[in-house]
């Protein structure tokens, strides 16, 4: 975790008020919004499992996009002109990026106005865009690692329903590498609609210790849950919409 002193120097270096940040997400990367000459932006700090250069690779992607026409959240360059800062915190490096903050609402499968099928088409329009951009995209900074499988190796989840669905995620990503990979279709990663897919279990369980008592209630319910629905052959939620 930053430390205070750490987003102090962030603050400086991206040139935004300090006073103003809070915490929003905390999940493969730790995200703050703050504001920066009186607009809202994005902090985002990877604390480790990634690189400078996958990183930049990334924000030179984002760019891309932007000076094509996709509205995208653009990356904020610091006092030196670049786009990473890197700070030490608590034993372990880490690599912070700006953005501006999109406008609208987050997604939500519980309002019928920010879920179905206008937002899919939408959404499913965008993705095609960029996939049709990335055809001619020729990296300049460095190359993105290509997807692979997760090769989850925690042994306490070797059991239960936490088995049952890594079992599931295992299959689907096999299936994904028999898919093929000409200019036409090579980078379409199959993706779900939410946040309630099976990969997104092992964002917080791949490191997991074995200890029940250190899930939340709602980590809990969320693999029975899980294991009900795969079991019973339903899906999960937003991937039973028909366009």
């Amino acid at each position: 975790m930053l430390r205070k002193e750490g987003l102090k120097q962030a603050a400086s270096y991206f040139r935004f008020d300090a006073d103003t940040v809070k915490m929003i997400s905390q999940s493969t990367n730790v995200v703050y919004q703050c504001n920066r000459q009186h607009k809202p932006m994005i902090l985002r700090i990877s604390e480790s499992g990634r690189s400078a250069a996958s990183i930049e690779a990334e924000l030179e992607w984002i760019h891309y996009l932007s000076s094509n026409g996709v509205h995208v959240s653009t990356p904020i360059r610091g006092v030196d002109g670049q786009y990473i800062l890197r700070v030490d915190a608590e034993h372990e490096m880490c690599l912070l990026a700006a953005f501006e903050m999109a406008n609208g609402q987050c997604c939500d499968p519980c309002n019928a106005a920010l879920w179905g099928r206008d937002i899919f088409i939408k959404w499913g329009e965008v993705m095609g865009r960029m996939h049709a951009l990335a055809k001619s995209y020729v990296p300049q900074l460095a190359v993105r690692e290509e997807w692979g499988q997760s090769h989850i190796d925690n042994p306490w989840l070797r059991q239960g329903d936490y088995l049952f669905i890594l079992n599931k995620l295992e299959q689907y990503e096999r299936s994904f590498l028999c898919f093929h990979k000409d200019s036409d279709a090579y980078g379409l990663i199959p993706t779900f609609m939410d946040y309630r897919n099976t990969e997104s279990y092992f964002w917080w369980l791949k490191d997991w210790d074995g200890n029940e008592e250190s899930l939340t209630d709602f980590q809990r319910h969320a693999v029975s849950y899980a294991g009900y629905l795969i079991r019973s052959g339903q899906c999960f939620d937003g991937c039973d919409i028909e366009i």
